[in-house]
């Protein structure tokens, strides 16, 4: 099984990275970006290297906006070790975006 771990004070925690899903919405949104996209799209989700951030993007490649969730250490360790997320659109609301990343 692959995935990421990282210490918790009680020992480490794995994170089985076919099974990630982060409910977030977009830091530094790109309101012009943003305005091309609707509710139930599919972005991409690529990790500008070495290790962020993790940037939102079109279909065309604009950049939608970055994430910055809780676990963004497992989320940035699992792209390094080459799984790859999508990105749903859940809600826009003058300019927010929210998203649903899973597995792709």
């Amino acid at each position: 099984m692959s995935g990421s771990s990282s210490y918790s004070g009680g020992g480490p925690v794995y994170t089985d990275c076919t099974t990630l899903v982060i409910k977030t919405k977009l830091a530094s949104p790109v309101r012009q970006v943003v305005d091309e996209i609707n509710i139930g799209d599919t972005l991409s989700v690529e990790l500008t290297p070495p290790a962020g951030p993790v940037s939102i993007m079109t279909e065309s490649g604009k950049v939608a906006g970055s994430v910055l969730p809780i676990d963004l250490e497992s989320l940035i360790q699992c792209i390094s070790e080459g799984h790859e997320y999508i990105a749903k659109v859940t809600e826009i609301n003058m300019g927010n975006c929210q998203i649903i990343i899973k597995h792709k």
